[in-house]
């Protein structure tokens, strides 16, 4: 270090590893003046990376949802409430960010891509700098009349909500969700968050159709919120299929599969470790098969069996993960 005597100016050079926390003294070889030098303050870090390990942000709050749309209208949800929103469009993104920006709770979609959701929270409850986090599964229910049951296993997840009581439930669920945790929240009191749930078109739309038998006609899609007219006519060979409606496809037999595995994990892992994944769950992935089918198009039937790869691409994952080669 440098500094510079206040009386002749003279430039003194000062070994740092010799000052010590409450400074060191110098004198200046040039006018005798005794100098106390201490190492000067060290910036704050940002405020992003002020949360060490386990310390956890107590206003963030991380929403991992590959549809933009219900991922902005939580979030409309949240911020009203008063929390700080941290967005996620798969599992890679959401393990990163829970890491990076400690939020003291992480709302999963249960299908999110690359990395399932419920995978995702096995991972963040595993790790000892994240295993603090508050996580709360949300699911899809992809036939709301053939589940009527409680998941068979949260795979080490605090709580989940389904995807029709967002706006009713989910502020009441993270409040519950902190008195258990012992945690005082930093957003709003509870009784205005509880009697003043934000209404917000999107989700109050989605609960009305939800609500109506869905025809052959008509799609619901987690990534859109919304009801879409659906061509069942045959498109000429020589069109070349439209890459939105095959990923869409995809996504909802993601969405699909991920319901089976929340609400049959046991089946689900009995079936992997012992190659009858097929068999086990032949009802389960039969009525998933007929839902598929009725809700996208013929061309993308022939295109492509979108719904077996997202069986078979999960298998394959869920196989790593439980240690089956």
């Amino acid at each position: 270090m440098i500094v510079n005597c206040p009386k002749c100016k003279a430039k003194l050079k000062v070994d740092d590893e010799k000052i010590k926390p409450d400074g060191l003294k110098v004198r200046c070889p040039k006018c005798q003046v005794v100098l106390l030098v201490r190492m000067p303050p060290q910036p704050a870090p940002p405020r992003e990376e002020r949360y060490a390990p386990g310390e956890f942000n107590r206003k963030k709050i991380l929403i991992a949802h590959d549809g933009e749309v219900i991922r902005t209208a939580i979030e409309d949800i949240l911020k009203e409430a008063g929390y700080e929103v941290i967005p996620a469009s798969d599992g890679v993104e959401a393990i990163l960010k829970i890491e990076r920006e400690q939020p003291f709770l992480a709302l999963l979609d249960v299908a999110l891509p690359k990395i399932y959701g419920f995978e995702v929270c096995k991972q963040v409850k595993s790790r000892p700098e994240t295993k603090g986090t508050l996580i709360m599964l949300l699911a899809s229910i992809y036939d709301a009349t053939r589940y009527k049951r409680e998941p068979e296993s949260l795979y080490g997840a605090d709580d989940y909500i389904e995807k029709h009581h967002i706006e009713d439930s989910l502020l009441l669920k993270i409040r519950q969700l902190i008195e258990r945790s012992g945690e005082k929240p930093e957003g709003r009191s509870a009784e205005k968050t509880v009697e003043r749930p934000v209404a917000t078109p999107v989700l109050s739309q989605i609960m009305k159709t939800e609500e109506k038998p869905v025809s052959f006609e008509k799609v619901v899609t987690r990534g859109e919120l919304k009801e879409e007219e659906l061509s069942r006519e045959p498109v000429p060979s020589h069109i070349c299929i439209d890459a939105a409606a095959i990923e869409k496809a995809r996504r909802f037999a993601r969405i699909i599969i991920s319901d089976i595995a929340l609400y049959n994990q046991r089946l689900v892992e009995e079936g992997i470790r012992n190659d009858n994944f097929y068999s086990l769950l032949g009802s389960e992935i039969h009525e998933g098969r007929k839902l598929y089918n009725s809700r996208v198009t013929d061309e993308i039937i022939t295109h492509g069996d979108y719904y077996k790869q997202a069986i078979d691409e999960f298998i394959e994952k869920k196989r790593k993960t439980i240690g089956h080669a």
